[in-house]
C-alpha cells in the first residue's frame, strides 16, 4: 500500500514533523515522526475527524481533514511550550530531506526505552541516547522522557555502574545524574565541556 505524508516545515523548508497515512484506511491508520508518547493529543481535533466519519460510515473529506491538520499544526507550533515541541532534530535532515534509515533506527531505540523494552545491544542504545541528550539539551530530554535527571555523587555513579567501571574509569570531573526510564536506570555524566554521556543499567 502506498503511503501519503503530511509534513510541516520551518521557515526555510526543513521538515519539523510528519504524519504518514495509509489512504486505504481513510486516514484512520497512521504513524508519525513524534518521539513522545503524548504529542498526538495536540492533534486530537484532526485525528478524531476521520474516526468519526468511519463510525458514521461516510467518507472523510480529504480537504477538510488536511485543513484541520494545518490548524492543529499551527496551534501546536505557536502556542505549545517550545520545551514540549517534538520536532525532528536537524541531525537527521540532509538538504531538506529526512534520512529515514537513521531517523527510524534511532527513534526505535528511544520509543523502546520509553515502553519498557529490553535492548540486545546496550552499547548502541547508549550511543543513541547520549547523542539525543546532547542534541536536545537536558530540559528537553527530561520533558521527552517525562522524568527528571537527579544529581548523584561520583561515588554513587560508579557504584551504580560497577561492572562498567573499567570502561568509564577515566571520568574524573563533571556532573553526574541518574534517571529511571522504562526498564532501565540511565546513568549520565556531563563533562566540563557540557557534553553528556549515557549508560543503561
Amino acid at each position: 500500500m502506498k503511503s501519503e505524508f503530511y509534513y510541516q516545515y520551518d521557515e526555510i523548508g526543513n521538515p519539523l514533523f510528519y504524519f504518514e497515512f495509509i489512504p486505504e484506511f481513510n486516514y484512520t491508520f497512521f504513524t508519525t515522526s513524534f518521539l513522545r508518547n503524548n504529542t498526538e493529543v495536540h492533534f486530537e481535533r484532526s485525528i478524531a475527524y476521520p474516526v468519526s466519519c468511519r463510525i458514521e460510515k461516510k467518507m472523510p473529506c480529504k480537504k477538510l481533514f488536511f485543513d484541520l491538520l494545518d490548524l492543529d499544526s499551527q496551534r501546536y507550533i505557536h502556542f505549545i511550550d517550545p520545551v514540549e515541541h517534538d520536532f525532528i532534530s536537524p541531525h537527521y535532515i540532509i538538504k531538506k530531506q529526512i534520512d529515514f534509515n537513521l531517523f527510524n533506527s534511532e527513534r526505535h531505540i528511544i520509543k523502546k526505552l520509553q515502553n519498557n523494552g529490553i535492548f540486545r545491544s546496550e552499547e548502541y542504545a547508549n550511543s543513541v541516547l547520549s547523542k539525543s541528550l546532547n542534541l536536545l539539551g537536558k530540559e528537553k530530554f527530561e520533558s521527552l522522557m517525562q522524568s527528571k535527571l537527579h544529581p548523584i555523587t561520583k561515588h554513587n555513579f560508579f557504584e551504580g555502574l560497577f561492572e562498567k567501571a573499567s570502561t568509564i574509569s577515566f571520568i574524573t570531573k563533571g556532573d553526574f545524574f541518574m534517571v529511571r526510564v522504562g526498564a532501565y536506570s540511565l546513568f549520565i555524566h556531563q563533562d566540563t565541556n557540557k557534553k553528556f554521556s549515557c549508560w543503561l543499567k
